[in-house]
């Protein structure tokens, strides 16, 4: 008998399942007061394995299995794993351009006030004095401008992480695994973490080669320069 529907959102279970109740499904298995499987819920992913751990003797010997969600969805959690590979690939090709593009704004900075390198060079400033200015100061533009990006990337991600970024229609047949018609994003202090400080230390290791061809320039040449 048929006493409502029930609809958990995910859309190739509201089209192939039916819920009934233990006690009814046991008698049509012929199971009675008997179970097949259990179903653990944690509060943190992480936790499966932790129980595993825990937990692994106590079950082998009483001949029971335990499988972690990663262990059930062995082919999804290895198309995660490409797409992590391949989220790198991208990153390291975002970081290379601009590693080249800041590289090629200091070159010019550099050039541009190559005259005052020269004589501050000329006044008593050594190389070494020179090359931490130039380091400082590029230093500084990092850093303020790892701050600045990181605190916007932040309130962007909290702010969809609260309201969830919205799944068009015509999109839902292709993510029917999702419960909701919105992603949430995890906002978490520990993806600031990195890109904060990779964003202050790209300026620095960009502006090595500009200082290696200001160090090789002489006195003379940085005056004359035009």
């Amino acid at each position: 008998k048929v006493i409502g529907v029930f609809i958990t959102g995910y859309k190739d279970k509201d089209e192939n399942i039916c819920l009934l109740d233990l006690k009814s499904m046991q008698k049509l298995t012929g199971l009675e007061n008997k179970a097949t499987e259990i179903s653990l819920f944690f509060d943190d992913i992480e936790k499966t394995g932790a129980f595993e751990l825990k937990t692994g003797g106590i079950l082998k010997k009483h001949g029971l299995e335990y499988f972690t969600w990663e262990q059930l969805l062995g082919a999804f959690v290895y198309m995660i794993k490409i797409g992590e590979q391949f989220y790198l690939i991208i990153y390291l090709i975002f970081i290379t351009v601009a590693v080249l593009g800041i590289m090629n704004t200091i070159l010019i900075s550099v050039f541009d006030r190559i005259r005052d390198i020269g004589t501050l060079r000329s006044i008593g400033f050594t190389k070494n004095n020179v090359t931490m200015m130039l380091f400082a100061e590029v230093s500084l533009l990092g850093l303020l401008g790892a701050v600045t990006g990181t605190a916007f990337g932040a309130g962007i991600i909290y702010y969809f992480s609260i309201y969830g970024i919205p799944i068009p229609e015509s999109s839902r047949d292709l993510v029917n695994f999702l419960p909701a018609t919105r992603i949430y994003p995890s906002f978490k202090l520990d993806y600031l973490l990195a890109p904060a400080i990779i964003s202050t230390f790209v300026p620095v290791f960009s502006s090595i080669y500009p200082v290696v061809l200001m160090r090789k320039m002489k006195v003379r040449e940085a005056l004359g320069y035009l």
